[in-house]
């Protein structure tokens, strides 16, 4: 498989992995939470992109990848940080 090919199968999971972050950070949550959220997809989004780029992987696909962990342990993160407060 070339790295056209590769590209070109990933870049849809990677463009609708950030639209669902996205999404999922405008649901209805508090402000902080939402910025939380959108702050980890960005992080783990760029993290991804140079794993994937350094590493055998591909640039696309390691930023879908970090883009999906970072909104994920963003949120966990927040809603246990809000468990604990309360």
């Amino acid at each position: 498989m070339t790295m056209t090919t590769t590209m070109r199968r990933t870049r849809p999971v990677a463009l609708g992995l950030v639209l669902v972050s996205v999404l999922l950070a405008g649901c209805r949550v508090d402000q902080q939470t939402r910025e939380r959220v959108l702050t980890g997809t960005a992080v783990g989004a760029a993290g991804g992109a140079v794993v994937g780029a350094l590493g055998s992987g591909t640039l696309m696909g390691g930023l879908a990848i970090g883009a999906a962990a970072g909104a994920a342990g963003s949120f966990v993160g927040d809603q246990v940080e809000k468990a604990l407060r309360d």
